[in-house]
């Protein structure tokens, strides 16, 4: 838990300084459980897809991926 609340405030720290090709998104939304369900296999597909583009990439630069979507 340490581990992922430590990145999370580094993302915070980021956005003060953050670059135009950088992506930070709140996006607090009123939606049904259902599509709640549905996005959030949306998001577990692209996660997919991003490990294993980031196990194929050469390691250049470090980047972080954070993503939260959670009942408020």
């Amino acid at each position: 838990v340490k581990h992922h609340t430590n990145w999370r405030i580094k993302g915070i720290q980021r956005m003060d300084h953050r670059r135009s090709n950088e992506l930070f998104l709140t996006a607090p939304m009123s939606i049904s459980n259902q599509d709640f369900a549905k996005i959030r296999e949306q998001l577990l597909q692209m996660i997919k897809m991003a490990v294993q583009t980031a196990k194929d990439s050469e390691a250049e630069d470090l980047f972080c991926l954070n993503i939260d979507f959670f009942r408020v």
